[in-house]
């Protein structure tokens, strides 16, 4: 039986990066290696309800995990953050300055550009992953009104109305 996390996972990364117009910067192939890429990294620091096997050599992923939005939506912020560090990388190398002239040709912003990309996206991924690990709830949603451990303390025996038994 076919994978079919394929698709939705390409097309989500693939908006997340701003790849989604044709011609593509990446291949579907190279969209591929980097989605397992992730997925090797994404079950070794995250407890999914399903236990996931990831064969880097196969370029597979099982069981399927296209019913697994949680599982999905993290690989791809990881993909991202993956292709977002190494495009900052490659800026780095070609951070050029022309000058000829009256003309200038500056191209020393483009890594920094790229390496604010790379961290907003990578610090998505964080929060999300936080999101899921906590439950995908919110903070101290359980407490429902003031609680002060000094005053329970201090009134646990001694608070006002109680009768000796």
């Amino acid at each position: 039986m076919a994978a079919t996390w394929h698709r939705p996972a390409t097309v989500m990364l693939r908006s997340i990066i701003g790849d989604d117009v044709r011609t593509y910067t990446y291949s579907d192939e190279r969209i591929e290696e980097i989605l397992v890429t992730a997925a090797s990294q994404l079950v070794m620091s995250v407890d999914f309800n399903v236990a996931y096997t990831v064969n880097l050599s196969k370029q597979t992923i099982s069981p399927d995990p296209a019913g697994d939005n949680d599982f999905l939506v993290l690989l791809c912020l990881k993909s991202a953050c993956l292709i977002g560090k190494a495009e900052y990388r490659n800026a780095t190398s070609q951070a050029i300055s022309i000058k000829d002239g009256p003309s200038t040709i500056d191209a020393k912003g483009v890594p920094t550009a790229k390496k604010d990309w790379a961290n907003d996206i990578c610090q998505k991924y964080q929060d999300a992953l936080i999101s899921y690990k906590t439950g995908n709830g919110l903070s101290g949603a359980g407490i429902v009104g003031p609680y002060d451990i000094d005053y329970v303390s201090s009134t646990r025996y001694n608070y006002p109305g109680r009768r000796e038994l």
